[in-house]
């Protein structure tokens, strides 16, 4: 999502060519990560946690270097196409100058970092080191990998559509999309690349000194698993929202459902059905009940005439 965000960011900077530069190339490398980890599922024979993970490598080099490649776009590493199409978003907030976009920027950067660090603590715990995805698993077929390969090429030279002009290029897509590209002098511009090859190398830095030995399943200390585990957030929705809806659910089914409901319905269906008795006693069809009906009847009339009469 965070990539979505950088979007976002440049429309509400109107630069609109820089993200849809940054949309194209985000397209190519994320859609390559997506079915890498698939490959990755299929290798570690559906664990998909990748604290359980490691040793990747060694299952599928192939594999390794074609995530390695997207990974690398997606951090933004010089010269890949998340490279070009990030810094674009960069020139756009510093070509407008001001303290709120340079606060921008600033959000803008720091959002890189994590990006970075994120993505280089997933190869770390996906590939290197030594986990349970070493000896179990299935084989990964060569055919599985042959998709991510133009996808990774097209991700890594996606840049060259919308180089800028420090680097030789022309904005190509800006002008194919009539927009109007950020023309920064260019020495911001190579500020700018500057501070995105310092972010992805701190990026890669703390992820390598945090996660390089890593191993699978090892405990973390009470901190660090406190932050894995999202603040414990799961847990409190289930204790107070989920836990609570399942005995509301649990009360409307058995006790309202079940036993006003159905049982109110099935008591007025065993009074028709005796009432239903009654009436098949009565309506037995033998004339002898019938005739002792009506004598029974007339003699209710002759009854109530002779109390009228009398009273």
């Amino acid at each position: 999502m965070s990539q979505v965000g950088f979007m976002f960011l440049a429309v509400g900077a109107g630069a609109m060519s820089a993200a849809m530069f940054h949309l194209f190339t985000h397209a190519f490398f994320k859609a390559a990560l997506f079915m890498g980890a698939g490959c990755v599922i299929h290798l570690a024979d559906g664990e998909n946690s990748i604290f359980n993970l490691g040793g990747m490598k060694q299952r599928s080099p192939y594999l390794f270097w074609i995530f390695c490649a997207a990974a690398l776009c997606l951090a933004g590493a010089p010269l890949t196409g998340g490279f070009f199409s990030k810094d674009a978003i960069f020139a756009a907030l510093a070509g407008h100058g001001g303290w709120f976009h340079l606060g921008l920027l600033g959000i803008a950067s720091y959002t890189a970092l994590l990006t970075a660090f994120y993505t280089f603590r997933l190869l770390y715990l996906v590939f290197a080191g030594s986990g349970a995805s070493e000896t179990k698993g299935h084989h990964l077929p060569v055919l599985m990998l042959w998709p991510l390969l133009p996808l990774t090429v097209l991700g890594l030279l996606g840049g060259l559509l919308n180089l800028p002009p420090i680097f030789g290029g022309g904005s190509w897509l800006a002008n194919w999309l009539g927009a109007t590209a950020s023309h920064l002098p260019a020495a911001q511009e190579w500020g700018l690349a500057l501070l995105s090859l310092l972010l992805v190398l701190s990026g890669w830095l703390l992820a390598r000194w945090r996660y390089r030995n890593y191993r699978a399943g090892a405990m973390e200390g009470r901190l660090p698993e406190f932050l894995r585990l999202g603040w414990h957030a799961d847990s409190l929705v289930e204790k107070l929202v989920l836990r609570p809806y399942r005995y509301l659910a649990r009360f409307s089914s058995d006790g309202i459902d079940r036993s006003a409901i159905d049982g109110a319905l099935d008591l007025f269906a065993k009074a028709i059905l005796a009432w239903g008795e009654y009436l098949r006693l009565v309506v037995s069809g033998r004339v002898s009940h019938y005739l002792g009906g009506v004598a029974w009847g007339l003699l209710l009339v002759l009854g109530w005439l002779l109390l009228t009469t009398v009273g």
